[in-house]
């Protein structure tokens, strides 16, 4: 559906777009790492029945990631230059790609830090569906509907139309730090056999 908008938008903003999305997923590869990883070991930790090193060790891995997020962002703000000149774009597919690169330095933040909590720290506690309901309220109630209207009704500049899906990491930001701090997703799914 993201394909859908952007087309709309234009083939300058479709190949700046496929760029970017090469810059971004450098940016975050640490972090999802950061969160598998953290699956594991806090679902080791739960198994064993340790639920209060499992609060510690889960606030650990949110500013590993968090440091993690400031560096990716770091590194798409360094290799500006070299995403820039990656492919053979358009005067303004570069100018699109260029306002694209500095929205996803603080994109990779919040989808890191999202990524961590959701399929790193609810997983290990057996929570997974209320971050699926989550991922799914945001995408399809909040960040689609928004792309298609200020797309498709409003006719918003692509920049703009660009900035407003980039929005969907921050919104569900709060309702995740919400339900980590309840600590609800803090379950021992393990069985004795």
């Amino acid at each position: 559906m993201y394909s859908v908008i952007m087309g709309h938008l234009g083939s300058d903003m479709v190949a700046a777009n496929a760029v970017v999305i090469v810059a971004r997923n450098l940016g975050t590869v640490v972090c999802f790492g950061i969160a598998n990883a953290g699956a594991i070991l806090l679902g080791k930790t739960i198994g064993e029945g340790h639920l209060e090193q499992v609060k510690a060790d889960a606030s650990r891995f949110c500013k590993i990631t968090f440091l993690g997020g400031l560096v990716g962002g770091l590194l798409i703000f360094l290799l500006r230059p070299v995403f820039m000149e990656m492919a053979d774009l358009s005067q303004v597919a570069k100018g699109y790609l260029s306002i694209m690169l500095y929205i996803n330095m603080y994109y990779v933040l919040g989808q890191a830090m999202n990524t961590t909590v959701i399929c790193g720290v609810f997983r290990s506690g057996g929570d997974s569906r209320w971050g699926f309901i989550c991922d799914v309220i945001d995408m399809w109630l909040f960040s689609l509907p928004l792309g298609f209207f200020s797309a498709f009704v409003l006719k918003l500049p692509p920049m703009v139309v660009y900035f407003l899906i980039c929005l969907d990491e921050f919104v569900k930001m709060p309702f995740i730090y919400r339900h980590y701090k309840s600590y609800r997703w803090l379950k021992d799914i393990t069985r004795e056999f």
